[in-house]
Order: structure tokens, then C-alpha cells, then sequence
């Protein structure tokens, strides 16, 4: 038996139901060659073999972002990319990170545009306006990035544009350099801060390991060895306030100089 799939009045695709035996199974076509189909068996009912054709048709046509029509609008197809994409295989400093860029710096500016209509002449002005708001150079970078990706996977697997507007962008030279001022702190101004203070222990060792902060929040007693001064590292606190993986996908371990060491001890 065979069902049709319809969009928007149009023919989609042919999705074949069989019986066999008590269950029953779906395919249909993955190209213009005839013995390249998917299929799948063991459902219950036709019904529940459409259902789960439909879906697995609209994840092959897609590349499981949902979406199988040919015009789609930048900032619905960048919602879909984020959610099935983005979100599932990410963690959620980088979701976030990602969100914010699109969510206050891509969709305000080019959000109304169909995707499939997205010109590099698009992309050219949008990078202007955002340094002409005065983003940095470095901020504009940062979420064209994020868009390219986003359009990489429109490419493919997605199959709905041919071509990334993003190549060959250059970031305009207006756009300001963020200048971040380094201190160094000496060994003598690091003496002058009191011992007493609630936040010496971590202020220690942060100095002597150059652990990230988020990395030396994430420390328990149980990361330390008091005896060696060997520091694991295995989780991060995030500022948002829960505790995720470090940076880095291995763990890794950092030791302690003996003075540190000590002053944990004496804190333990």
C-alpha cells in the first residue's frame, strides 16, 4: 500500500506500507535509483508504520532539523538548527553562548529574510550595521561564526541552500579592537593580601596552579591529595550556577607547589 506525504499541496513523498507476517514496516525512495530506499519494520499498525515513515522521511529529507520545505525564514530555520543541532550535541555554556548571538545579533538585524534568498550582499551589510554599532572586531567574528555554521549545515546535510553566504566576508576595519589590559601580580602583591581573608584558599591557588576559575570553584575535598598536592580536575561551576565537565575533554591533574599544598592542608 501507498500513502502520500503532502506539504503545502504538493506530492512529498511516496511512503510505502507492507505487511509482514503481524507487523508492519514502511520505505520509500532516497534517490532515483530504485534499490536505494530506507525501510523499517515492526510496528504494530499501518498507522504507526505512516507515522514513523513521515517522521524518519522528514529527518532524512532535513538532516534532522525538521524542516523539508524549499523557502524557509533565516530565523525559523536558525530556531529549528538550534534546537535539533545545536542543542543535543553541545554543552550548555556553548548552546547559550550560540543562543545569545542569534537570539541579539543575527535575527534583530537580517531575521525577516527567507533563507533561501540570503545573498552574501546580506551578509556584507549586516557586518557593517553591527560595527557600526559599535561591536568589536573580535564580537562581529564571533557570530558570523556562529551563522556560517548554522549555514554549513544548511548545505549539508540539510540540502536547503547550494552555497554559504558567509565565505569570504571580511570583518570591517571600523569595527573596534577590544583591548583586554593584562596585570600581572607580583609575588610581593600577592603577599599583601591577608591570610584572614574568606577568599584567601582560593586566591592561592589560582595564583600557583593558573587553574580557570570556573575550574578552581569546581574543586572538593575529594579532588585533593593532600600528601602529593596533586590537584584533579573534573568539573567547572558555571556562572550560571550549576557544575558541568571542564573545558578539556580529558581530566587532567595539576600539582600544587608545596606552599599551597600546605595551606590546603591546614585548611582541611
Amino acid at each position: 500500500m501507498i500513502r502520500l506525504l503532502f506539504q503545502g499541496g504538493f506530492i512529498m513523498s511516496k511512503i510505502r506500507i507492507r505487511k509482514r507476517g503481524n507487523t508492519y514496516s514502511y520505505s520509500f525512495d532516497i534517490s532515483k535509483n530504485p534499490r536505494r530506499m530506507k525501510e523499517k519494520g515492526g510496528f504494530a499498525t499501518e498507522d504507526d508504520a505512516f507515522d514513523a515513515g513521515v517522521k524518519a522521511y522528514t529527518d532524512w529529507k532535513s538532516g534532522n532539523i525538521g524542516i523539508t520545505s524549499e523557502r524557509v525564514k533565516l530565523r525559523d530555520y536558525l530556531a529549528s538548527w538550534l534546537e535539533n543541532v545545536v542543542r543535543p550535541n553541545v554543552k550548555r555554556t556553548t548552546f547559550k553562548s550560540y543562543h545569545n548571538a542569534i537570539g541579539s545579533r543575527i535575527t534583530p538585524q537580517i531575521w525577516d529574510i527567507y533563507l533561501q534568498e540570503l545573498r552574501p550582499r546580506d551578509i556584507d551589510l549586516w557586518v557593517n550595521e553591527l560595527a557600526h554599532a559599535g561591536l568589536s572586531q573580535g564580537t562581529i567574528r564571533q557570530t558570523k561564526t556562529v551563522l556560517s555554521i548554522a549555514l554549513k549545515y544548511a548545505i549539508y546535510p540539510a540540502e536547503l541552500i547550494t552555497a554559504n553566504p558567509t565565505t569570504g566576508i571580511n570583518i570591517p576595519r571600523s569595527a573596534p579592537h577590544k583591548v583586554v589590559m593584562r596585570t600581572i601580580i607580583t609575588p610581593e602583591q600577592f603577599a599583601a593580601i591577608p591570610e584572614s581573608n574568606i577568599y584567601y584558599p582560593l586566591l592561592k591557588i589560582l595564583y600557583h596552579t593558573g587553574l580557570r576559575i570556573s575550574e578552581a570553584l569546581g574543586l572538593t575535598w575529594d579532588d585533593i591529595d593532600l600528601e602529593t598536592g596533586a590537584v584533579s580536575i573534573s568539573r567547572q561551576r558555571i556562572q550560571a550556577g550549576y557544575f558541568d565537565t571542564p573545558k578539556t575533554k580529558n581530566k587532567c591533574t595539576d600539582i600544587l607547589c608545596g606552599c599551597a599544598a600546605s595551606l590546603l592542608f591546614a585548611c582541611a
